[in-house]
């Protein structure tokens, strides 16, 4: 096997930053915030100024923006973003980088890319084996914004690592709704039992 090129390979900072998500994620229940905190990493170190984390509803058939996070750290409209390069993220099931939104050949420029002066677009699957769990996509407007293979190869990563969080939070969900479910069943059955006398009631003239 020959060696990755040295600009798709981690620089130490992006490693950090890996490490930093992962223990993020992995280490609290408290999930929405994990994904605060790692899409504030993710924009810190590729110098995004928005980021969009989002998770697939496969019954729906939708994907909802979970974060929307602006450069100063604060919430922002969760619109406003490609379309475009987030469908054919979740179409080909491949992260994608664009320097040049406005003229990339790969792709039409849609109305957001346009109207907003997207310069650069990073945006990368979250995938369980062959299951699209959600994206993740930066972009930046700045002329001197440019996203390296090297921030590609930490998307990836990192997406990687939010998939499988997000599915374990998932089955502990359903896990914990089960046994609540199973909780009221068993709360109600013993309700309707002491409700019932505890011995037939004797009555004159019946047996």
């Amino acid at each position: 096997m020959t060696d990755q090129p040295m600009e798709n390979k981690l620089s130490p900072e992006h490693l950090l930053t890996l490490y930093k998500i992962s223990g993020e994620i992995n280490s609290t229940l408290d999930f929405d915030e994990a994904l605060d905190r790692a899409i504030d990493g993710l924009m810190q170190v590729t110098k995004a100024q928005r980021g969009f984390l989002m998770i697939a509803d496969h019954d729906a058939g939708t994907l909802d923006v979970h974060v929307a996070r602006g450069i100063d750290g604060e919430t922002i409209e969760k619109e406003g973003y490609s379309t475009t390069i987030v469908n054919q993220v979740v179409e080909t099931e491949q992260s994608l980088l664009t320097n040049n939104a406005q003229f990339d050949t790969r792709f039409d420029a849609g109305a957001s890319i346009i109207l907003r002066g997207l310069r650069a677009i990073l945006c990368a699957p979250m995938m369980v084996q062959d299951r699209l769990v959600g994206v993740v996509y930066v972009d930046t407007t700045m002329k001197s914004g440019a996203f390296r293979p090297s921030d590609q190869a930490l998307l990836d990563a990192a997406c990687g690592i939010a998939a499988r969080a997000i599915e374990n939070a998932r089955l502990f969900k359903v896990a914990v709704e089960k046994g609540r479910l199973e909780r009221e069943l068993q709360m109600a059955s013993d309700i309707q039992r002491n409700l019932l006398p505890s011995s037939m009631p004797q009555a004159a003239g019946y047996e």
